[in-house]
């Protein structure tokens, strides 16, 4: 990948940071061990300054605690923020495609607008609306009467189904599904019969969708994604589930059926959801937890199943002991009859 250098001084306007030392120019970014001279890197506010004794980056992101460092560097409450901001510096504009490519089946019904770019072998359905600077790479899927808001990229074969609608600045990663099929049957004389979703699903703007992940359309009405969320790969959001703003899934989570998150919620890896569960604003999920009912708003959860953090660190301390208690308990002498 091609890197875009920059100055140690636009970082520092861009994010607020406090420059210190000479000026910089920054051509690369790195962790403190594998660092050269050109690069940036940060330091954890609590991690001790020793661990930068041997770094040889050109400059350092550090929080304000930090006792003085001689060398150029940049002083913020979050560096690893800062770090972020350098990545995409560096990063530059992601590279785009332009116009139509000639494979591409569109239909005839459908709007696309003059900047979009459709890649090889890319459809677009009946009376879908592609706004400006949008990009569908090879092989990507759009159905009918899906509305796609600007500067959205969808990678390679990414699958937008019918009746969907994508924000502006959205981005969905390679083999995501978008608007299938709910799991939703009603046993009726030992049958499993399907029962329709016909609603659909709204993603707001800014949001990221990772690679392989799937978000059901709903029964009725719109399964939604909020404005700024961003899920990880090989998430499943099932059908009339509501994601609130700014939230954070990671990968292998899992929710049933009409579950409720609301804004900043984040969740470790690997939690299942149970259907109808209402997490409260600003909650925190630790990985592999088993989450069902209610959380409380800004509360930490974790176990299977899920509850409060400090009382399942408890239990878990108590668990630890129960070996060396059964033993002592073996060991104990019988009581002599009476």
């Amino acid at each position: 990948m091609e890197l875009e250098p920059f100055l140690l001084s636009d970082l520092a306007r861009e994010t607020g940071a406090d420059r210190q030392g000479d000026d910089r120019r920054i051509r690369g970014a790195s962790g403190i061990e594998d660092a050269r001279e050109g690069d940036i890197t940060f330091l954890l506010p609590d991690h001790p300054l020793s661990r930068l004794a041997s770094c040889r980056a050109s400059a350092v992101i550090l929080a304000p605690d930090h006792p003085d460092w001689e060398g150029p560097h940049l002083r913020h409450r979050n560096p690893r923020w800062v770090f972020a901001r350098a990545l995409a510096r560096l990063h530059g504009p992601l590279p785009r495609a332009d116009g139509v490519d000639p494979s591409a089946r569109i239909h005839s019904t459908a709007s696309v607008a003059p900047t979009a770019a459709i890649g090889p072998f890319a459809v677009v359905g009946e009376k879908a609306i592609i706004d400006e600077g949008v990009l569908l790479e090879a092989g990507v899927f759009v159905g009918r009467r899906v509305r796609i808001g600007k500067d959205s990229r969808l990678d390679a074969y990414a699958v937008i189904r019918d009746d969907c609608v994508i924000g502006e600045r959205v981005w969905i990663y390679s083999h995501a599904v978008i608007g299938s099929q709910g799991f939703g049957f009603e046993i009726h004389q030992g049958r499993a019969d399907r029962l329709w979703h016909i609603g659909g699903v709204l993603i707001e703007d800014d949001v990221e969708i990772g690679a392989g992940s799937h978000v059901d359309r709903a029964t009725t009405g719109m399964t939604v994604i909020g404005a700024g969320t961003k899920i990880d790969n090989q998430v499943m959001i099932g059908h009339n589930c509501r994601i609130g703003m700014g939230c954070c899934i990671a990968a292998h989570t899992g929710l049933a059926g009409s579950c409720v998150l609301g804004n900043g919620v984040v969740m470790g890896g690997g939690c299942g959801v149970a259907d109808h569960t209402v997490i409260g604003d600003g909650a925190r999920i630790a990985g592999g937890s088993g989450v069902h009912g209610r959380v409380p708003a800004g509360a930490t959860f974790a176990g299977t199943p899920a509850r409060e953090h400090r009382s399942w660190l408890r239990e878990m301390a108590a668990l630890s002991r129960l070996p060396s208690l059964l033993r002592r308990k073996g060991k104990a002498k019988p009581e002599r009859p009476k």
